[in-house]
């Protein structure tokens, strides 16, 4: 991208603060969880978090580097899939309780990808259903962990 002017960007660098600032709880959450035992100190429950936080420091490096330079894209923003991403990670809080991982991950996907500008949900429900009972299933059965089933318990 082209500068258009020599300022910086004071709203991407708050962003690129706003994800360093994330990235950076991730890493301290990460660290300090509790030791794996021996058997799982390859890949232990730290492994995926730092992979995240990696990405949300990287991520904020590109911003704050863009911002500083003046870098600007020129488009006008488009809230309604920021405003509504934050409403699925509401939905998905509330949700995933009493419905269980499968139909809350289905919904969710559905919901992003309406948000984003797809028409077609009941293609979107059953994509998101089918991800979301791999996900289960590897998680589950694969890695031997838990994750909340809600009245699908009995069928999973």
């Amino acid at each position: 991208m082209a500068a258009t002017g020599s300022r910086a960007n004071l709203g991407e660098a708050l962003l690129g603060l706003a994800v360093a600032a994330l990235g950076a709880y991730f890493v301290y959450g990460a660290l300090t969880l509790p030791d794996p035992p021996p058997y799982a100190r390859i890949v232990g429950p730290r492994a995926f978090p730092l992979i995240v936080a990696g990405g949300l420091l990287l991520t904020a490096a590109g911003l704050l580097i863009q911002a500083l330079r003046g870098d600007r894209s020129g488009e006008p923003v488009d809230w309604r899939p920021l405003l509504g991403g934050f409403a699925v990670l509401a939905a998905a809080v509330a949700l995933l309780l009493p419905l269980g991982f499968v139909p809350t991950g289905g919904l969710i996907f559905a919901v992003a990808a309406r948000c984003l500008g797809s028409r077609r949900t009941g293609r979107d429900l059953a994509i998101g259903l089918v991800l979301a009972l791999a996900v289960h299933l590897a998680f589950v059965r694969g890695l031997g962990l838990s994750l909340p089933a809600g009245p699908l318990a009995g069928f999973l």
